[in-house]
């Protein structure tokens, strides 16, 4: 069943969308990637690939947070979609990157909550931005214009969340939706990073793999479209 894609290459059969893209020439393989150490660490080898260094981690920053860098974005320019906070690879020197949630109803987002239960100190913090200081210390200060700064981006990305994404299709292929919003959404988005935990299989792996490689081609499937 495999989908031949010339010189002796194939597609694995649940690949169908991307055996299309191919055909049409809108996808290119790219030979011979790979990680040279071969520590057998899943921890180093994870740093080396988002960091993009060939040196012993630990690595401060990644390769796609040095490509921000040079751009000189605003702080949505690199967007981490997931639970699982920002990653390595988008770590950058000159500024931060926007951790999303999968789900929606984002602090701040919602200043008129019906309870109201939130609009008191969503306004606090705006308020206290305005002064610049909160009188108590540092930490303080610097925690102040976090959460602020994060009430403005929450309220810029929230309309990312609307409409609901069907909680029936695979979280894969729900975030790859998100991401695509959140390149539509047009707030300064440059990198949109989209993880995918769980090829890392021990058992039960052929039709782990094969389920996995479907749920990849559907969400590239949907982002595109």
């Amino acid at each position: 069943g495999l989908r031949p894609i010339g010189s002796g290459l194939g597609l694995h059969p649940n690949l169908r969308w991307l055996k299309e893209q191919h055909d049409q020439k809108r996808l290119a393989t790219v030979l011979g990637i790979g990680e040279p150490t071969k520590d057998h660490s899943h921890f180093s080898c994870m740093a080396r690939w988002m960091g993009g260094r060939a040196g012993d981690p630990p690595y401060t920053d990644g390769w796609l947070g040095r490509y921000l860098d040079e751009l000189g974005n605003d702080p949505i320019g690199g967007v981490a979609l997931g639970n699982q906070g920002v990653p390595l690879a988008l770590r950058w020197r000159a500024g931060t990157v926007i951790g999303l949630p999968v789900i929606g109803d984002l602090f701040g987002a919602d200043k008129l909550r019906d309870d109201g239960s939130t609009k008191p100190v969503i306004h606090a913090h705006r308020a206290l931005r305005g002064f610049g200081a909160t009188g108590l210390s540092d930490t303080a200060d610097r925690l102040m214009m976090a959460l602020a700064e994060a009430i403005d981006v929450a309220v810029d990305v929230n309309p990312t969340f609307e409409p609901t994404v069907s909680e029936s299709l695979p979280q894969f292929v729900q975030d790859m939706e998100l991401a695509a919003r959140v390149i539509n959404l047009d707030v300064g988005g440059r990198v949109v990073h989209v993880e995918d935990l769980g090829f890392d299989t021990h058992a039960s792996q052929r039709p782990e793999h094969d389920n996995m490689l479907r749920v990849l081609d559907q969400g590239l499937e949907r982002f595109a479209n």
